[in-house]
């Protein structure tokens, strides 16, 4: 039999074809609906959002995102380049990165280095 001449794979195929047709609208259909649903409580989130957001609460939520920055947190620091209007490019997460690394380097530097002392016991004409 010549390829694609075989009526039972034709068949098939037109059977299995309606059949996901039907089943493609009916969660096309739910799917919409689902989309509704999520946009309605976004821009109500977004509403109240707004509603809550006074100019000093940004001020504050402005000072904590940059003391997370130079803290160290590099979400944060994306976050205010692509604020300002800079997008960050690898070379800056690096540059980032490697001021976080070296900062972090510096706290360790700085910490006191803790010897090891062992006592045998104590010296002759010591009490406890």
């Amino acid at each position: 039999m010549p390829r694609g001449q075989n009526p039972n794979s034709k068949k098939a195929l037109a059977e299995h074809g309606k059949a996901t047709q039907f089943k493609r609208g009916e969660s096309a259909v739910r799917a919409a609906k689902r989309s509704n649903e999520v946009q309605a409580a976004y821009k109500s989130f977004a509403q109240d959002l707004k509603e809550r957001c006074t100019p000093e609460r940004m001020a504050r939520i402005n000072d904590q995102l940059i003391a997370m920055a130079e803290g160290g947190s590099i979400r944060a620091y994306e976050l205010i380049l692509r604020c300002i209007g800079s997008e960050p490019t690898k070379l800056d997460i690096d540059e980032q990165e490697a001021r976080i690394a070296k900062l972090r380097h510096d706290v360790e530097a700085d910490k006191p280095q803790v010897q090891r002392v062992e006592i045998v016991g104590l010296p002759e004409g010591m009490d406890v």
